[in-house]
């Protein structure tokens, strides 16, 4: 289809690249090592995978999953000059056997790769989170259209998980605060 088009990509991951650079930026920082194992899981047409394999580093491996082979030959596009950190992987991650081992990988990055009518969210946690090992960071990155559809009473679990984080932040921020006062800055 045409999201496999590199153009399509590029124009998408354009307007989406300061949210990645930051993520990514906070991914590196929580890696267990220097030299990481990375499973881009699925990678779609790899419009993040430059900025994944530049951001984490020339030590890295990474292995990009993709079930569809257009959307793997515009990966293979976009890598560029990094296409021997990368190993290609054609599956469907929900249901074929990948071939990784139990633990192998420092990090799972998820980026915009699943919808609730091909590869809903919570489905495609439990069949990669396996793979993660001890230590290792589990990155999953979705459009705002998702929210409700990815669990039952997602907003009330997000109403509650955004009060906890901004108590959080405001005693990180300003110990004497008490949690409920915000000082924009």
């Amino acid at each position: 289809g045409h999201e496999a088009s590199p153009e399509v990509s590029l124009r998408y991951n354009e307007f989406m690249y300061p949210t990645y650079e930051q993520a990514l930026k906070e991914l590196k920082d929580d890696l267990p090592t220097s030299s990481p194992t990375v499973l881009d899981a699925p990678c779609g047409p790899g419009g993040v995978l430059p900025a994944l394999t530049g951001k984490i580093g020339s030590d890295a491996t990474v292995h990009a999953g993709e079930r569809e082979c257009g959307k793997i030959s515009a990966a293979r596009k976009h890598i560029g000059e990094r296409e021997s950190q990368v190993t290609f992987h054609q599956a469907n991650l929900l249901t074929d056997n990948l071939g990784f081992e139990t633990g192998q990988f420092d990090c799972i990055w998820v980026a915009d790769g699943f919808s609730p009518g091909i590869m809903p969210g919570p489905e495609l946690v439990d069949s990669l989170s396996p793979l993660l090992s001890d230590g290792g960071v589990f990155a999953m990155y979705y459009g705002n259209w998702l929210r409700p559809q990815l669990l039952p009473g997602y907003a009330d679990l997000e109403h509650r998980l955004n009060a906890v984080a901004e108590r959080y932040w405001q005693r990180s921020a300003n110990s004497s605060d008490d949690g409920m006062q915000r000082e924009w800055t």
